[in-house]
């Protein structure tokens, strides 16, 4: 198998490794840089996206970019126009059923695109009122089978948000419902099945499934939600946001793997849940995944590699990862 392994600066590393079967009896490694030089707004990378157009989105601490495969379109804030980004530091990407891309900040609240327009909507959280977000850290979004979009602030619970039909018209407010965990534990994780149903974990290591219809949160007692992850052939190891759940001795992906790939680890943490991922191994029980096989645990990996992440699969088969620092 043959990979090329895209560096986008000092502090970010692009991955983007060719996994088609014309190319499963080769194993060469090469690697390409791609810096800010080249147009990338900064090296910090907290997310990346594959929109629908087959575009690559990157949310770093200063700039959300779209690339093409040529060059990039960088977003930023503007003080001086509300149609802009809230903040320049954009930690979370997701694409709706619309194809609008929601991306949320660090501390000023989730923006949503709209790529007809160019336009950004912005939805912050206002103290004094009530119909506005919970809180604006911005830790985890994904959308239900109606199109409702679910979004968790750090601390501060989640927020089931309606859209209007023109949400950039004046006049048309979208519907926001805040909700809280049982206990009002904040959020680790949040997936959705094949079905449909939406996923979520507490930081106490609680699971929960989400009833649409009630907006309620039924536990599902000794389940697990488990990180997935990926295992290069030169031994990189990548984790990212989505997740398996463990029930019993069943683990079901909670994401789309033909929009994000299939990942070849399953992560299990054995130490305390941490908002981030730990980028220490130790922190991990790891296993092989592969679809329809069992999963043992204990695979060994080496103990002096440190976890890169964020990563996804684009649909070509394309392996893109980076890095925080």
């Amino acid at each position: 198998m043959r990979y090329l392994i895209i560096a986008f600066s000092i502090a970010l590393i692009f991955a983007a490794i060719f996994l088609g079967e014309k190319l499963a009896a080769q194993n060469t490694l090469a690697y390409q840089n791609i810096s800010t030089a080249e147009g990338l707004s900064q090296g910090m990378v907290f997310d990346i996206l594959q929109d629908k157009e087959g575009f690559i989105w990157v949310a770093t601490k200063n700039g959300l970019n779209r690339y093409d495969g040529y060059s990039f379109k960088v977003f930023t804030n503007d003080p001086y126009n509300v149609q802009t980004l809230s903040s320049n530091t954009i930690v979370k990407l997701f694409e709706d059923s619309k194809g609008r891309i929601w991306a949320g900040t660090e501390d000023a609240g989730v923006n949503v695109y709209d790529k007809k327009s160019g336009k950004f909507y912005r939805l912050l959280n206002t103290v004094s009122d009530a119909s506005t977000i919970s809180g604006n850290a911005i830790r985890l979004i994904n959308e239900l089978p109606d199109g409702r979009v679910l979004v968790a602030a750090a601390g501060a619970g989640f927020n089931l948000i309606k859209l209007p039909a023109v949400p950039f018209n004046k006049g048309q407010a979208p519907a926001i419902t805040r909700l809280a965990l049982p206990n009002n534990a904040d959020v680790y994780g949040m997936g959705k099945d094949k079905s449909g149903t939406v996923w979520i974990g507490g930081m106490d290591s609680s699971v929960y499934r989400f009833d649409p219809a009630k907006n309620a949160f039924n536990k599902l007692a000794g389940a697990q939600l488990l990180n997935a992850g990926y295992l290069t052939k030169d031994s990189t190891i990548l984790i990212n946001g989505n997740l398996f759940l463990s029930n019993k001795n069943e683990i079901t992906p909670l994401f789309d793997q033909d929009k994000f790939g299939e990942c070849n680890l399953i992560f299990r943490p054995v130490e305390s849940l941490w908002e981030n991922h730990h980028r220490e191994l130790y922190y991990y029980d790891v296993a092989k995944w592969e679809a329809g096989q069992p999963v043992k645990w204990g695979l060994q990996l080496p103990m002096d590699k440190r976890i890169m992440y964020p990563f996804i699969i684009d649909r070509s088969g394309m392996l893109w990862s980076g890095t925080v620092g």
